[in-house]
């Protein structure tokens, strides 16, 4: 899909060399992890509220799973369609930062907030 390739080298070095769904990988998850840690912080300083489903918190957690497992799932279902597979990395980079950015729930199976 060559999405960059206006930055000097990302021909030669991302996209002709095979890198760009890992570049995009971690661009999303980047991007991702910082924008929820922000939000995050924001939403305890101003009592902004969350997704709530019959009484119980659904974290972000959650939609980071579901996320990286359709994306990979097509991923590797889908075949490497260049078009799609820079879409599902992308949304693939962005639920693994949403389940790392919630990894102590994880490790220890408790609500750390």
């Amino acid at each position: 899909m060559n999405l960059f390739r206006f930055i000097p080298g990302y021909d030669t070095h991302i996209y002709y060399g095979g890198r760009e769904p890992l570049f995009l990988i971690l661009l999303a998850f980047t991007l991702t992890l910082a924008g929820t840690r922000f939000y995050t912080r924001m939403a305890r300083v101003h009592g902004w509220g969350s997704v709530h489903i019959g009484g119980v918190h659904v974290h972000h957690l959650v939609h980071g799973v579901v996320l990286s497992l359709v994306a990979g799932g097509l991923a590797v279902g889908l075949g490497p369609r260049e078009l799609w597979l820079a879409v599902l990395a992308i949304v693939f980079g962005a639920g693994a930062a949403l389940v790392l950015d919630e990894f102590a729930m994880l490790l220890h199976l408790d609500d750390v907030y």
